[in-house]
């Protein structure tokens, strides 16, 4: 056995090198990741008042219960849940994020495409006290603490020039005074 005469190093793409930048950052806040099921059901996306389209929505042709019906839309209902076992549990300094796909019907298989177009989603929470050790005064998190998380991540992507903050109050899961639409450029939406 003889080595190839020429050998290219592996290249590492943008995506990973993107993820790698937004999993530092978490992690550097003090963030804990989670990996939740891409599964989910219509019980969980009802708690939550979260809304989904039926004829995007891929579903499982034989799921094991109802809470396992389809692939999930979006990361917030898995988010919730981790939230609400975690208070349940009397945890109730969280501060996690995910990473995740999500996906949507788009078009019937064919021999090129699976009808199915995933894309990544990035959702988190923060409940409880930013600094609960004895020596330091117990502050909660608010708004404008997860709004800094989020504005460092744009300047770790080098984005923190092209964003819009806009006030936003017909989402049933966020609190009306407290949440905010993000939009990349004035178009884009930043779910």
């Amino acid at each position: 056995p003889t080595l190839p005469a020429k050998t290219m190093p592996s290249e590492v793409s943008k995506e990973i090198l993107t993820l790698q930048k937004i999993n530092d950052m978490f992690l550097g806040q003090g963030f804990n990741e989670v990996v939740t099921s891409s599964l989910v059901g219509i019980p969980l996306i009802n708690w939550i008042g979260i809304d989904y389209d039926e004829s995007q929505a891929v579903k499982v042709s034989n799921p094991q219960s109802d809470e396992y019906t389809m692939l999930r839309q979006n990361l917030i209902p898995s988010i919730a849940q981790i939230v609400k076992y975690n208070l349940d549990q009397g945890q109730k300094n969280l501060w996690i994020y995910e990473i995740g796909k999500v996906f949507f019907f788009n078009s019937e298989p064919d021999k090129k495409t699976s009808g199915v177009q995933e894309s990544r989603y990035l959702a988190g929470a923060v409940t409880g006290n930013i600094s609960c050790g004895k020596w330091n005064n117990p502050k909660e998190v608010d708004f404008f603490i997860l709004k800094g998380v989020i504005e460092s991540l744009f300047k770790e992507l080098k984005l923190e020039n092209r964003i819009e903050y806009l006030p936003v109050n017909n989402i049933a899961y966020l609190h009306p005074g407290r949440s905010a639409e993000i939009r990349l450029l004035g178009k884009n939406k930043v779910s």
